[in-house]
């Protein structure tokens, strides 16, 4: 009798598909947060500003408009986005963030605003640009997600 044996090491192949899947989840979660660190960087790739001109830090600085991505003064909240990669069990996480708080008021804007002594500072309207990048790059996105896998 003539046979033929084939066998799978499954905790090995197991291993290697969650490697390459976690690969995929970076290389995505890298380009999306260098893609909004690049608009931030360069006020050009969403085209002219239509802010206000203001005479600030000993040089003339137009900041964002409404529904514009946030201008850049200083640099902090642009050099605040990083990244962040957990594994549970058999889910794998993988996202962009922002640790200045100025990020969530620039993209959702916030309410009436008033100083601890009750002064009125204003509100700020949305300055979006989380979602505009997704949202313009999610072929992109989708297309480094669904890298093939090497069996």
């Amino acid at each position: 009798m003539t046979r033929a044996r084939v066998e799978i090491d499954i905790d090995g192949l197991q291993q290697s598909l969650l490697s390459q899947i976690e690969s995929n989840i970076k290389d995505t979660t890298e380009e999306y947060a260098s893609d909004l660190y690049n608009r931030l960087d360069d006020p050009g790739s969403y085209g002219p500003r239509s802010g206000r001109d203001y005479f600030i830090m000993g040089r003339t600085h137009r900041a964002s408009a409404a529904g514009e991505p946030p201008a850049v003064l200083t640099g902090e909240l642009r050099d605040s986005i990083d990244t962040h990669y957990e594994t549970e069990g058999h889910k794998i996480s993988g996202y962009a963030y922002s640790s200045d708080e100025k990020a969530l008021w620039m993209e959702l804007g916030t309410g009436e605003r008033y100083t601890t002594t009750g002064r009125y500072t204003g509100r700020i309207e949305p300055r979006p640009a989380w979602r505009t990048i997704f949202m313009e790059n999610m072929a992109k996105y989708s297309e480094l997600m669904t890298q093939p896998l090497e069996w």
